[in-house]
């Protein structure tokens, strides 16, 4: 299994949106939230959280653990 379904360019600039969007708010649970409304959601599978699209749940990439604290 991948740890990501997109190229590493495509990957970087998710992962600076989610870091960007994750300082706007104070908690994990409004971040999800947040999420939801750009058309992602976060799953845990085997101890790591995963960005997923919505509605069809295709694996985007990893959350890095410092965006859940």
């Amino acid at each position: 299994m991948t740890t990501c379904d997109l190229d590493r360019v495509e990957t970087e600039s998710v992962l600076r949106f989610l870091s960007r969007e994750r300082k706007k708010v104070p908690s994990l649970f409004e971040f999800k939230h947040r999420l939801r409304n750009y058309g992602y959601c976060l799953k845990r599978s085997e101890g790591v959280f995963y960005v997923l699209t919505l509605p069809h749940r295709k694996r985007v990439c990893a959350l890095p653990r410092e965006l859940l604290s």
